[in-house]
This record gives structure tokens, C-alpha cells and sequence, in this order.
């Protein structure tokens, strides 16, 4: 699914590519690695809400994320 994603991406579809990684993330909802690139997605996407609340998500889950990683999501998310 994460390998569809980035096709639908890469063709400019990103309503695809998002849906893609939600498919993923319901398959795996525990798996932090799917977290940073779909919040870059939906951020590209201008998905800012669906981003905000990913980002929050990936907080609660991961207990090794770094303030600096956190930092650059949001930071990413209002810039």
C-alpha cells in the first residue's frame, strides 16, 4: 500500500496517495514509520487538518520521537 501510495504521488494524485497510507496505517495502526511521509502527504495535499491530527496521532504512539522531529512536522504544517 505505502509502495501505491508513492505511484498515485508521483502522478500527481494524491487523494489516492493518502487513502493509500490510510489503508496502510488501519492495517498497521501501531506502526510509526508510516507516520512522517503520510503527514507530508496530506501536507503537500493542503490536507492540513488530516495532518494535524496524524501528527498528533504519531506523538501519542511513538515514545522515542525527538522534540526536533516534532518541530519539523509542525513546522512543515504552517509553513
Amino acid at each position: 500500500l505505502v509502495r501505491m501510495s508513492e505511484v498515485f504521488k508521483r502522478q500527481g494524485n494524491y487523494v489516492a496517495a493518502i487513502t493509500s497510507y490510510e489503508k496502510a496505517i488501519k492495517i498497521a495502526p501501531g506502526d510509526t514509520d508510516l507516520y512522517p511521509e503520510y503527514i507530508k502527504l496530506a501536507i503537500d495535499a493542503y490536507e492540513y487538518v488530516t495532518a494535524k491530527k496524524a501528527i498528533e496521532k504519531f506523538i501519542q504512539l511513538s515514545k522515542s520521537v525527538s522534540v526536533s522531529q516534532i518541530d519539523a512536522l509542525y513546522g512543515q504544517l504552517y509553513y
